[in-house]
């Protein structure tokens, strides 16, 4: 017997939306933080993040089955530290921690896909370009 829920399309597309509705629930915009240190076991703790990338508001948009998330600024946000990230995590804009991610580039299969197809270290002066994020 399996621990695992199939669920309609009907309920996931509710599920996806009430995530978008959760991270625009604060009166800032929600944000995601990147780093280059090792992922934590929880959505706990703090840590220094390389980077980061303010979301839309609304802060994804519906594709298939899909919750695509949209930064604000479409031509990315200036990188201040050369670091290779690994991991995301997703805020509500009011800091609270919502939802953790593996990232990689644009050939991987994370969570969070760098633009580009050459691994994810970003460089001081470049801009942070997410080719895609998102939740199924």
């Amino acid at each position: 017997m399996s621990n695992v829920f199939a669920i309609t399309a009907e309920a996931n597309q509710a599920r996806l939306l009430a995530f978008r509705d959760l991270v625009d629930s604060a009166a800032q915009k929600g944000y995601i933080e990147f780093y280059s240190a090792a992922r934590p076991g929880s959505i706990t703790g703090t840590y220094t993040p390389a980077a980061r990338t303010t979301l839309a508001r609304p802060c994804g948009t519906m594709v298939t089955g899909y919750l695509k998330l949209v930064p604000d600024a479409a031509g990315g946000e200036m990188v201040t530290t050369t670091a290779t990230i690994l991991w995301g995590r997703i805020f509500k804009g009011d800091g609270t921690p919502v939802a953790d991610g593996d990232v990689t580039d644009e050939s991987g299969d994370g969570a969070f896909k760098l633009a580009g197809t050459a691994g994810t270290t970003l460089f001081a002066g470049g801009y942070l370009l997410l080719a895609t994020a998102g939740i199924g």
